[in-house]
């Protein structure tokens, strides 16, 4: 493990010695941090500025983590082969605490390796396929440094959506395809505001609150369809690698993903075209199946880590099941009543 460390922190030491002359800078809060975002690659600072919410050009006064993202020709160092150590194998990634604070992460094909240190407030992020991204970085841009960095401020990436009327909010909670975007858009159609639809920061405190990552949200043709929001200008938009069209939802006349808001209930919602919306109030055990395994393959959090935020959140506000029927402006007014009585 010695090793590990000092070639992750030789890589480190290189990467930001050869940023110094990389004049491509954008800043964004995260997790209440100012971040700054360095690369050479003016493509992947355009994804940046697209994806994440509230990037500037602007230098803040205080700059409290800085993350590089480039290609290894930067460092040129030969990278380490991707490991197989954690406490859960995931689908895309690997991930490993190498020790004082070091994150390491890696992605088999297309290569990347990803380093943070927690002490350092320094995160690198490597390509070693030559300007090769994996399909979903785009909608979901340095992700891994989200939740490394949420940490440090005692936050914890949910892989979630979330719908608020202003004053109370909902965190929708399910895996892949269980309805939690076309939920949000649904709500957001009928005037509801939202902090994102995919991966949202949870904050514990006197009360508990969701702040926003991304300013992007993900649907596909079918969902903008029932919000009758489809037209020949999404129609044009390049799908992603889920054949889903990312979009900021201000460029469709819907409002914009706020930075943050009120977490009162949390909500399992459940395709059911079939059926009227409706909701039911349930208890942790009715969906003990759905607490842990969508943030163990979407993030890059160890299972121990995960089982515990995980089971803070879920003690924290009420749970509900949330039935989801094909009429969008039904499924609007159920999100309304459940903001009303949660």
């Amino acid at each position: 493990m010695l090793a590990a460390l000092n070639q992750s922190q030789a890589i480190l030491d290189r990467a930001l010695q050869k940023s110094l002359a990389v004049s491509t800078r954008l800043y964004v809060k995260m997790a209440g941090w100012n971040v700054e975002i360095v690369s050479p690659s003016q493509s992947y600072a355009a994804m940046c500025e697209r994806a994440l919410l509230g990037v500037s050009t602007a230098r803040p006064s205080r700059i409290d983590f800085t993350i590089i993202a480039a290609d290894a020709e930067l460092t040129k160092f030969a990278m380490p082969i991707p490991i197989t150590i954690g406490d859960l194998p995931m689908r895309e990634r690997e991930c490993l605490r190498i020790e004082h604070g070091v994150q390491y992460a890696t992605i088999a094909s297309p290569h990347i390796i990803q380093l943070f240190d927690e002490r350092r407030k320094l995160g690198v992020q490597l390509t070693c396929d030559e300007g090769q991204l994996p399909p979903w970085e785009p909608g979901s841009v340095l992700k891994s440094f989200a939740y490394w960095i949420a940490l440090q401020n005692k936050m914890f990436m949910q892989h979630a959506g979330t719908v608020c009327n202003g004053t109370k909010g909902l965190l929708l909670v399910g895996r892949g395809g269980s309805g939690k975007s076309g939920t949000v858009l649904a709500g957001l159609s009928d005037g509801l505001i939202s902090c994102g639809d995919d991966h949202v920061l949870i904050e514990f405190g006197e009360t508990l609150n969701a702040r926003s990552i991304y300013a992007i949200m993900k649907q596909d043709q079918a969902g903008f369809e029932r919000c009758s929001l489809f037209s020949a200008e999404i129609a044009n938009l390049k799908r992603n690698w889920q054949n889903k069209i990312e979009i900021r939802p201000e460029l469709i006349g819907l409002s914009a993903i706020d930075p943050q808001c009120p977490i009162n209930a949390i909500v399992f919602p459940r395709v059911e075209p079939s059926v009227k919306s409706s909701f039911k109030e349930v208890t942790i055990k009715d969906v003990s199946d759905g607490l842990v395994p969508s943030n163990q393959v979407e993030g890059p959090g160890n299972l121990s880590q995960s089982i515990a935020y995980t089971l803070r959140l879920f003690r924290s506000v009420p749970i509900y099941r949330l039935s989801l029927g094909s009429d969008a402006k039904h499924v609007a007014q159920t999100l309304r009543n459940l903001l009303e009585v949660c």
